[in-house]
């Protein structure tokens, strides 16, 4: 039984050290970019938006493009929102908002330290749980 019990401790050991690596290289990664260009979907109830987002500058621009044409514009804690299909621009701070996770991604050197990771063959998942004015979010990142 002690036999069981030490190998288990060891390959918990290895899969959280393998995790901690991966956090790093990830962090690595976000720090050093100067500019990214992804797709992404979000899943709010029954609701599928895509979109594409974008970083460059310091500046990072996140355009929905079903089912609603929208664009944000985010950029020092302030935030542009353009409807295209209405033609309305808008400003916002993003504090409290889903735009405060695409700023805390990457401007928060800490914002995977909560997370969860786990690598498959040519990609790694990142899992985070994060609260946006009371409600539990669950948070996906797939790096290729």
């Amino acid at each position: 039984m002690k036999l069981i019990i030490f190998f288990l401790f060891i390959f918990i050991s290895s899969i959280a050290e393998a995790n901690e690596n991966h956090k790093k290289k990830i962090k690595d990664y976000i720090e050093n970019i100067s500019s990214f260009h992804g797709k992404f979907y979000q899943v709010e109830s029954a609701q599928i938006s895509k979109g594409e987002i974008y970083f460059s500058n310091d500046r990072l621009r996140v355009e929905y493009l079903t089912p609603t044409n929208l664009i944000f514009v985010l950029k020092n804690n302030k935030v542009m929102y353009y409807n295209k299909d209405l033609e309305e621009v808008q400003y916002f701070n993003p504090k409290d908002t889903s735009a405060n996770l695409f700023i805390s991604l990457f401007n928060n050197s800490d914002f995977f330290n909560e997370a969860e990771i786990k690598a498959s063959t040519g990609y790694v998942v990142v899992k985070k749980y994060v609260i946006i004015k009371d409600e539990l979010h669950i948070l996906k990142i797939y790096f290729e």
